[in-house]
């Protein structure tokens, strides 16, 4: 009896996630369909899911809350939705970078700590290198916009992997620096950097020309 009870609430407990869990699929697959408006918030889900928290379960059996999963989800939406550099009339999608500079960014801006990256393309930062300097681009994170000036542009050689250098020093790696927003001793709110020099194909090229700007 006490093994037919136990295998009750595993079947229970295993169905109420799987539940959980293709409710949420079917919200992203819906998305992408325009069938719910992108204009809905988690919160309004609730009472459906409520719905779906209402299968009895025995007790002592530990459940994941609504608020847990919700908030996953939340951010999720969060950072594929809000986060975005605007310059040079372009709105370009910004991704927290998970191999810090090592990530190809595709059509979208990558972020590492203060330092973002992309491609020198039409639709990301292929017109990088004509802004002066005291050019203004602003970046959206969270719900909030910050505007940047630019104040130092450089051009860098790529001398090895995540390695860079002047193009009159080329003994000294400045990529360190250039990562936390630092150049020669002088330390920016963020640098964002594009490819520069000759292709050598698969999005890579001989330099890199990086902008270091503040905050206005």
């Amino acid at each position: 009896m006490r093994m037919v009870i136990y295998r009750t609430r595993n079947f229970l407990s295993t169905a109420y996630l799987l539940l959980l869990g293709l409710f949420f699929v079917l919200v992203d697959f819906a998305n992408s369909l325009n069938f719910v408006d992108s204009s809905t918030q988690i919160s309004d889900l609730a009472p459906v899911i409520a719905q779906v928290q209402e299968i009895k379960t025995p007790e002592n059996v530990a459940m994941p809350s609504f608020n847990d999963v919700a908030t996953t989800y939340t951010a999720k939406q969060t950072l594929a939705t809000s986060s975005f550099l605007t310059i040079a009339g372009k709105k370009i999608a910004i991704y927290n970078s998970v191999n810090g500079t090592n990530d190809d960014a595709g059509s979208r801006i990558a972020k590492y700590n203060n330092f973002y990256y992309g491609h020198n393309s039409a639709n990301v930062l292929g017109s990088l290198s004509s802004l002066p300097i005291g050019a203004t681009f602003s970046i959206t994170e969270n719900g909030q916009t910050k505007k940047y000036q630019i104040a130092k542009s450089e051009t860098f050689e790529k001398i090895g992997a995540n390695k860079l250098a002047t193009l009159d020093n080329p003994s000294r790696d400045y990529s360190n620096a250039i990562y936390s927003a630092s150049y020669k001793g002088k330390k920016y709110d963020i640098a964002l950097m594009t490819c520069a020099g000759v292709s050598l194909g698969n999005g890579d090229a001989t330099e890199r020309y990086v902008v270091f700007a503040y905050e206005v």
